[in-house]
């Protein structure tokens, strides 16, 4: 009899002969590294294993209607649109390369030709409405002057909404009527931020306090007239403090509050100054760094506060 053969052995499932010989290889792995690649070779990252797909992140586009290019553009229409001074032809004209094909000559507006008329002034981005796939209704705020006869007998804020479509970077167009929307803008709730001093520790003598606001007195004079140069004997500062130079006249000091800091004063100064083409009155309030050098009071800091 011839000797038998040995049984035959099964084949191993692909991927299990990597496996079984990543197995024992573990023994001579730290636990640590041993737990790392275990873990991988049963999620089926090495030997044959799946790889994981990566979910696709979706990516919108943004509407080009709601971007800067297209705000300008409503501005640039509604400056010539709302310039109407009863000359129907010429407004229409005006408006015409602005407008979608389709849209009516005056864009919903109808001209008295007589004695009234309006005309904007500054014209403001307000906020932008999506209406549509390359839609937008921009609205704007427009300072609108009414003018009866030759002079401007009104001033008032108007906000206007333009739709707008854009086709590209060069191709838009106003695709409906414009037209004014009632916008609330209330200031409920706000409150004024009021700056202080706190509670000092010490408090300044009355012959400093008085010192200092005949000093700041003698500062804003120069700061309202004077020169940088005027500015440069009364500072102690890293930049060069720059006044109005002139374009506004200094004409009180109207309160002032000091305190003690490390090496000098702080105080809080209300000055009013006035602008000597209009008569008007203006209260600005300043927070003042002061130091003595060689007797003489200089402003180290100065800073415009609310």
């Amino acid at each position: 009899m011839g000797k038998p053969k040995p049984p035959e052995q099964p084949k191993p499932i692909q991927g299990m002969k990597t496996k079984r010989v990543l197995h024992w290889g573990l023994l001579a792995l730290t636990p640590v590294s041993a737990a790392v690649v275990l873990g991988l070779s049963f999620t089926g990252n090495i030997g044959g294993g799946t790889q994981a797909q990566a979910t696709p992140t979706e990516v919108k586009e943004e509407n080009p209607a709601m971007q800067s290019k297209a705000q300008a553009f409503a501005i640039a229409f509604a400056s010539e649109y709302l310039y109407a001074t009863g000359d129907s032809a010429d407004h229409q004209k005006r408006i015409a390369p602005y407008l979608a094909d389709g849209m009516a000559g005056q864009a919903g507006m109808t001209l008295d030709d007589g004695k009234r008329s309006m005309y904007p002034g500054e014209i403001r981005y307000w906020e932008s409405r999506p209406i549509g796939p390359n839609q937008a209704e921009i609205v704007l705020q427009v300072d609108l002057y009414f003018v009866e006869g030759k002079q401007p007998k009104e001033r008032r804020i108007r906000y206007l909404a333009v739709p707008v479509e854009v086709k590209g970077p060069d191709r838009m167009a106003v695709i409906g009527t414009p037209h004014f929307v009632p916008v609330s803008v209330k200031a409920d709730g706000i409150k004024k931020h009021t700056e202080s001093l706190g509670n000092p520790k010490e408090e300044v003598d009355s012959n400093t306090t008085q010192a200092i606001q005949n000093f700041l007195k003698d500062f804003f004079q120069d700061y309202a007239t004077g020169t940088k140069s005027d500015l440069a004997y009364k500072t102690a500062t890293n930049k060069p403090i720059r006044g109005f130079e002139g374009e506004m006249q200094f004409k009180a000091l109207d309160s002032v509050e000091v305190a003690p800091r490390d090496g000098g004063y702080t105080a809080l100064a209300r000055v009013v100054f006035m602008d000597p083409r209009s008569n008007a009155q203006l209260t600005y309030d300043y927070k003042v760094a002061l130091i003595q050098d060689e007797g003489q009071w200089k402003v180290q800091a100065l800073q415009y506060v609310n």
